[in-house]
């Protein structure tokens, strides 16, 4: 026998507690985690673009004041008999460039070949030398590398370039951070438009200023993706005219970016990106910070918090161990009662005085013995009526089955859903001879009131075809026989609707009588092969049944063709109700016949039921939903004459046959078959005497 590990009740309350603890403290932890994380971003990725606004406004202005002083000195500069000393920088009142300006070249392009000479060089001795630098720093810099003169557009403006070296001599290595402006020859004068000035300039200035931000790393690159400018020296030596390795640049090349703010992945670290248009030409400014670094506040506020819940999960751990004795013990003495009450005793007695859910309980369980008393009574009878019900059912069932007869002149196809146990519609075909006699009722409302109105129509239908099993009522004869049945039966409180139709499956000749009922749909055989089919509504007046004793009802006779296709339903079908409140409704039941024409009975049976259904949509089924489908197939040969048991002498069949059009050979037939009855019946006679 497998074993079951019985666990305490204060036990599962305690895990139970702590779990919930637990899951809401996780819960609140990750969304407010979550939470803090996203306004966390939201301010660095704030506070970086003031930084990078306030990076971008100063460079810009820094070299602004730099392309000033060049306007001004570059001009004294190209004339031939200026003789550059300190005392020039001082005349033209330059402040930045005595300190900044390595060397300044001036170049012809050739407008035939393109080709390049140099023209007229210039070299801040002061500069070099105050610095160390050798005075051949201008061809070391050209040699590593060479500034684009060749592809330089006199139409494009300025063209700015990182042109940073590292100059080492016999004693030291020196870094040195270049900022290469490429200028049209029309900035000094209207008669060097086909020159090339390159000026070089050391770009601490611009470093200085990208490395005010002490969280932020800020930096400027070019669209094409050339780093150039950064607060580090030897990030500017190693991407020296080159495209810098940053994701950045990929983003830069898919579209124009005036300002973005994103997260990018370098070098297996994510950083919190700002991105905005410099001002500069062709030149973006960006700052970047690592998310960890900005995220190492969260980080130590994540602990707290941890080691904060650990402490109140602890506390709540021991309150609800105390908690939980007290509660187990008055939920013994429930277990108790309940006990007492499961072997019979249904008056527990039980002392508890919690003043809370547990004292409720306690009260609840002395109504509850109270109250089963009561329900194993109405128990009893509830079952005793649940009994009645379905012994109701199968009567019902068993009064409405239908007769099977087989005939290949007419094909009939029926369909029934109730809305209830007991439904309320009735449908019947009878073959007498060559009449079929179909019906289709529906009684008011349904459940069990119109289940007893059915099982009457249904009965008093049988009795009726019993009595002239030859010669069937019309339909007008046999609605005004049912209708003093109905009424003498139900007392004028229940009604119903029927239809009833007679076809003479040898000529086509159909009568047909209605007491309230929805008029049927006779569909015409398509014969000429076009596609437009006729589907006509048979009306005609008649009251329900059951209103009034002495109703009059009304027939119409109509001929049917080969091939046509007759539809009764009742109103569950065409007052099928959509979610909006709209019915089904008749022209939708003509569409479907319409388009069904040419298809078998059971296939359009089975599309009138998926179109209501799909109509109706999650809407409950309200009526019963009956229709009944008949197609006349082939025309029935003419019955031979069949006496009944009351008409055995040839004087009475004589006195019969007067008012038929059966041949004489038919009659003289129907002579012979006679005759070998009687022989038949006295021969048998004679062999019970032996």
């Amino acid at each position: 026998m497998l074993f079951k590990l019985k666990i305490p009740f204060k036990y599962k309350f305690l895990g139970v507690l702590m779990f919930t603890l637990t899951l809401g403290f996780a819960t609140f932890f990750t969304l407010a985690y979550r939470t803090f994380s996203q306004d966390k971003k939201l301010f660095v990725m704030e506070l970086n673009l003031s930084v990078l606004r306030t990076a971008v406004s100063d460079t810009r202005a820094d070299l602004k004041s730099r392309v000033d002083e060049l306007q001004t000195f570059l001009p004294k500069i190209y004339e031939t008999n200026t003789v550059v000393n300190p005392s020039v920088f001082k005349e033209l009142s330059l402040q930045h460039l005595p300190e900044e300006l390595l060397g300044i070249r001036f170049y012809r392009r050739s407008p035939s070949d393109s080709s390049l000479s140099l023209i007229k060089e210039f070299k801040n001795s002061e500069l070099l030398t105050s610095k160390s630098i050798p005075e051949s720093v201008l061809n070391e810099i050209e040699k590593q590398h060479q500034a684009p003169l060749a592809d330089f557009s006199f139409a494009g403006g300025t063209l700015l370039l990182n042109r940073s070296i590292s100059l080492v001599s016999q004693s030291e290595k020196n870094n040195l951070s270049v900022l290469t402006l490429l200028i049209p020859g029309n900035f000094v004068n209207d008669n060097t438009k086909s020159v090339i000035i390159v000026v070089d300039l050391v770009q601490d200035f611009l470093r200085k200023k990208l490395a005010q931000s002490e969280l932020s790393e800020v930096f400027l690159i070019t669209k094409s993706g050339q780093l150039l400018s950064h607060s580090s020296t030897e990030t500017l030596i190693q991407n020296s005219n080159k495209i810098f390795d940053h994701p950045i640049v990929e983003k830069l090349k898919s579209r124009q970016l005036p300002r973005e703010s994103l997260e990018l992945n370098l070098k297996n670290e994510a950083y919190l990106c700002n991105l905005m248009d410099s001002g500069l030409p062709e030149t973006y400014a960006v700052s970047q910070i690592k998310r960890s670094q900005a995220f190492q506040a969260l980080q130590i506020l994540l602990k707290e918090t941890l080691l904060t819940g650990i402490f109140i999960l602890s506390i709540a751990m021991i309150l609800s161990i105390v908690f939980a004795a007290r509660l187990t013990s008055n939920i013994k003495k429930l277990r108790i009662a309940a006990e007492e009450i499961g072997k019979g005793s249904l008056d527990p007695s039980l002392d508890i005085q919690s003043n809370d859910e547990i004292e409720s309980v306690a009260q609840s369980f002395q109504w509850m013995a109270a109250e089963i008393k009561k329900l194993l009574i109405e128990t009893v009878e509830k079952a005793r009526m649940a009994k009645e019900l379905e012994d109701s059912k199968v009567i019902q069932s068993t009064l409405l089955s239908v007769a099977h007869f087989t005939s290949d002149a007419v094909e009939i196809e029926p369909f029934y859903l109730s809305a209830s146990e007991c439904g309320g519609d009735v449908w019947d075909a009878y073959l007498a001879g060559n009449t079929l006699t179909i019906l289709l009722g529906d009684a008011t409302g349904h459940g069990a009131p119109a289940a007893i109105v059915t099982a009457v129509a249904k009965s008093c239908f049988i009795t009726l075809n019993s009595l002239n099993p030859q010669t069937p009522l019309s339909p007008e004869l046999f609605l005004k026989q049912l209708n003093q049945v109905i009424y003498d039966s139900c007392k004028g409180q229940l009604f119903m609707k029927m239809a009833v139709i007679q076809i003479n499956l040898a000529t086509g000749e159909m009568i047909f009588s209605n007491a309230g009922h929805e008029a049927p749909l006779l569909l015409k055989a398509n014969k000429s092969g076009s596609d437009k089919t006729d589907c006509e509504s048979l009306f005609v007046r008649g009251e329900r049944l059951g209103f009034s004793r002495d109703s009059q009802f009304e027939k119409v006779t109509t001929q049917i063709e080969l091939g046509d296709t007759l539809l009764i339903y009742t109103d569950g079908v065409s007052e099928a109700f959509n979610p909006e409140g709209k019915q089904f409704g008749e022209r939708a039941l003509k569409k479907i016949l319409k388009r069904n024409g040419t298809s078998s009975l059971i296939e359009i049976k089975e599309q009138i039921y998926r179109d209501v259904k799909e109509f109706m949509g999650g809407t409950p089924q309200l009526d019963d939903i009956t229709y009944v489908l008949v197609k006349w197939n082939k025309k029935m040969e003419k019955l031979p004459f069949q006496p009944t048991e009351t008409q055995t002498t040839h004087g009475e069949i004589q006195k019969l046959v007067k008012n038929t059009d059966f041949t004489e050979e038919e009659i003289d037939t129907h002579y012979a078959r006679l005759e070998n009855q009687d022989e038949s019946q006295s021969g048998s006679s004679q062999g019970e005497a032996a």
